[in-house]
C-alpha cells in the first residue's frame, strides 16, 4: 500500500491530479488556474514534494513575491526563486567582464546624446520641439515593444508599430535597428528590458542557471522574450511545469504575448491540467464571474456571500478594496473620502511617477486648471491635440477614430486625473508634491486602484467604480478587446465576501470611460478653449451658444468672497449643478 502523503492542506482532486503527475509522471505540464485556485501554492508544494537532489528553479512574477516564496521554502537549499528580470541579470553578470551598472534610461540618454549621428532629416524637412520630443518617444517604445517581440529588422519593427498603434513620423524602425545595434555592444550598463533580452539576443550561456525542475507562474503574462529565456535554463531531462490563465492576460499592453499560454501548453509532451476550484470567492461572487467565465467553481462550502448592486461611499470602510478601469473615477473618490476625513491611498507608485513625468514636460509653473489662461492644462490639451491631429495624418484616421485611440484616450485621462488632484494646488511644485502624497504601494485605509494594478490582489470586499465601462470601449483589435474582457472578470474575483458597485449616480464615469458622442462633444468645446488662449484654429465648429455656455460653467471664479465655486469644494448634493445655479452663487 503507497505512502500516504501528508501536503499540510487536504487537496482536492484537481490538486491531486497534478501531485501525481510530479510524483510519478514525466514530460512537461501546463496548469489552466481559475482565480483564486491556488495555484502558487500547488507549485510551492509540488517543488517540496521532490527529492533535495532535484535542482529546482521557481519564476515568479514580482519581487514581492519572491520574497514571500523564500520565506515558504526557507530550508528548501535545492531551490532558487527569480523574478525573469533576476535571472536573466544573473545571466549576464556570469558572462560579461567588469562591472555591470542598472541604468532604467540608458537608451534613452543614448538616444538624446546621440541624435543628430542617428537621425538625419532630409532638406526640407522640419520638427517643432514637440514633434522631435514625439518622434524620440516614439523611438523608446518601439525600442522596448521590439526586445519584448525579439524584433530585429525594419520590417520586423515595422509591424510592431502597427501592432500596438505607434504611428511612425519619420523612419524610427531604421533608428531603432541602431539602437538595438548599439545596446547588444554596450552591455556594462543595462536597464530592466536589457536583463531578459541581451541573454536572448547575444546567445549568453546560462552558466549554472540550468535546472532539473522549472516551475513558471503567472505564465499568460509572459513575454516572447521571456519564454525564450526561460527555455535557455532546460537541460536534458528537465521538466517544466507553467501555470496561468489565458482568462487574466492583461499586460499584453506591457509586451506579455497573446500567444503566451498556447504556446506553453503546446509544447512537446506536455500534459493540461486545470484548477478550476476558487478558494477565494463566494458563491454569489463566482456566479456573476461565470457570466463571463463559465470554468470557475466554487467550494461547497464556500460562503453564500454578496452582491452590493447600488454601494454607497459611507457603506466603505478600512481594509476594503476600490477598483475602476481607468485612474480618473479614483481620484474623484479619493477627493470625497478626504471631505470625510476616511483614510485612503491610490495604489501605484508608478502611476504616480508618470503622471509628474507628464507635466514635467511643460515648462510652465501657473496650473490654469479650468483653462482660463495659458498654463500647465492648456500645455497639456494642446498637447493631446497635436498627437491627435498627428495620428490623423499618419494614419489616414478621422477626427472621431483618431480621438478614441488608446494613445490619446490614455492621455485625455492622465489630464483630467491630474485637473483633479490640481484643484487645490497652488502651482506645478505643488501639485507634483501631492501627486507623491496620493500614490503608493501600500498604506492603511481603504485601497483604490486601477484592475492592472490589483492583479494577484484579493479584498474580502471589494467595489467597482463606473462598472457601466467594463468591458472599456477602449479596445478596438481583437487582442485589446479580448484583454478589456479579461480586466473585468479579474476586477469580479479580487473580492472574497462581498463585491458591490458603486452607484453612478455617485462617481459618474468621466474622462475616457465616457460615451464616445460625450467625449468628443468634451473635447471639441476644450480645444475651442485651448485655441482660443493659444491663437490658434481649432480643428472642428462647435455652436457658438453651446460654447459660450461651457466657457461660463467651466470658468473658475474663485474669491474670499465665493471660494465655494472651486469644484473641489462642492457637497456631495451639489454634484448635479447646472449653469443657472452657478450662475446665482456668482451673483
Amino acid at each position: 500500500m503507497p505512502k500516504k502523503i501528508d501536503y499540510g492542506f487536504v487537496p482536492s482532486p484537481y490538486q491531486e491530479k497534478i501531485f501525481d503527475f510530479v510524483l510519478h509522471g514525466s514530460g512537461n505540464a501546463m496548469i489552466k488556474a481559475s482565480a483564486g485556485s491556488g495555484k502558487t501554492k500547488v507549485l510551492v508544494t509540488s517543488m517540496k514534494l521532490l527529492p533535495r537532489r532535484r535542482k529546482c528553479l521557481f519564476i515568479a512574477f514580482n519581487k514581492s513575491i519572491v520574497n514571500e516564496l523564500i520565506s515558504k521554502l526557507e530550508g528548501y537549499d535545492n531551490c532558487t526563486i527569480k523574478t525573469i528580470h533576476s535571472l536573466g541579470y544573473s545571466m549576464i553578470l556570469r558572462n560579461v567582464e567588469g562591472e555591470v551598472e542598472v541604468n532604467e534610461y540608458k537608451y534613452r540618454l543614448y538616444l538624446k546624446n546621440n541624435v543628430t549621428d542617428l537621425i538625419t532629416l532630409p532638406n526640407g524637412v522640419e520638427f517643432t520641439e514637440r514633434q522631435i520630443n514625439e518622434y524620440l518617444e516614439n523611438i523608446l517604445k518601439l525600442v522596448d515593444y521590439s526586445r519584448f517581440n525579439l524584433a530585429q529588422s525594419e520590417n520586423e519593427i515595422k509591424k510592431i508599430a502597427n501592432k500596438y498603434n505607434i504611428p511612425l513620423m519619420y523612419e524610427e524602425p531604421n533608428v531603432v535597428v541602431k539602437l538595438l545595434e548599439w545596446g547588444c555592444a554596450n552591455t556594462n550598463v543595462v536597464d530592466y528590458t536589457d536583463m531578459v533580452w541581451l541573454p536572448i539576443e547575444l546567445g549568453l550561456q546560462p552558466k549554472g542557471y540550468q535546472f532539473d525542475w522549472i516551475f513558471f507562474d503567472e505564465a499568460q503574462d509572459a513575454s516572447i522574450m521571456a519564454i525564450a529565456l526561460f527555455r535557455k535554463c532546460i537541460k536534458r531531462g528537465t521538466r517544466v511545469i507553467c501555470a496561468g490563465d489565458p482568462d487574466q492576460s492583461i499586460n499584453m499592453f506591457a509586451g506579455a504575448s497573446e500567444d503566451a499560454f498556447e504556446e506553453l501548453s503546446s509544447g512537446k509532451n506536455t500534459s493540461v491540467f486545470t484548477l478550476p476550484l476558487t478558494y477565494r470567492c463566494s458563491k454569489k461572487i463566482t456566479e456573476y464571474a461565470n457570466r463571463i467565465v463559465d470554468d470557475i467553481i466554487p467550494l461547497d462550502d464556500a460562503p453564500e456571500g454578496q452582491i452590493v448592486y447600488d454601494a454607497t461611499i459611507p457603506m466603505l470602510r478600512d481594509g476594503d478594496m476600490v477598483l475602476a478601469r481607468s485612474k480618473t473615477p479614483l481620484i474623484n473618490l479619493y477627493v470625497r473620502l478626504l471631505r470625510r476625513n476616511t483614510n485612503c491611498y491610490i495604489k501605484g507608485q508608478n502611476i504616480g511617477a508618470n503622471l509628474i513625468k507628464l507635466i514635467e514636460n511643460v515648462n510652465i509653473d501657473n496650473l490654469s486648471v479650468h483653462l482660463n489662461g495659458d498654463g500647465v492644462f492648456t500645455r497639456l490639451y494642446d498637447m493631446l491635440f497635436e498627437e491627435r491631429k498627428r495620428l490623423m495624418q499618419q494614419t489616414g484616421l478621422d477626427l472621431r477614430d483618431a480621438t478614441m485611440t488608446n494613445t490619446i484616450m490614455e492621455l485625455y485621462d492622465s489630464i483630467s486625473a491630474l485637473q483633479i488632484l490640481a484643484e487645490m494646488c497652488k502651482n506645478k511644485e505643488e501639485l507634483i508634491k501631492h501627486i507623491s502624497d496620493v500614490f503608493k504601494e501600500d498604506s492603511d485605509g481603504i485601497c483604490l486602484s486601477t484592475i492592472h494594478k490589483a492583479k494577484g490582489l484579493e479584498s474580502d470586499r471589494v467595489f467597482i467604480l463606473c462598472n457601466s465601462s467594463l468591458p472599456s470601449k477602449m479596445g478596438k483589435a481583437d487582442w485589446e478587446k479580448r484583454q478589456e474582457v479579461n480586466l473585468q472578470y479579474v476586477a469580479y474575483t479580487r473580492a472574497k465576501t462581498v463585491l458591490g458597485f458603486i452607484s453612478e449616480d455617485i462617481i459618474k464615469p468621466s474622462a475616457s470611460l465616457l460615451d464616445a458622442e460625450s467625449i468628443l462633444n468634451d473635447l471639441n468645446f476644450i480645444e475651442h478653449r485651448v485655441c482660443d488662449i493659444l491663437g490658434k484654429t481649432a480643428t472642428d465648429d462647435v455652436d457658438p451658444v453651446e460654447y459660450s455656455k461651457y466657457k461660463l460653467k467651466n470658468a473658475t471664479v474663485i474669491t474670499d468672497e465665493h471660494p465655494q465655486i472651486n469644484s473641489v469644494a462642492f457637497d456631495e448634493e451639489d454634484d448635479e449643478m447646472d449653469l443657472d445655479e452657478i450662475m446665482g452663487m456668482i451673483n
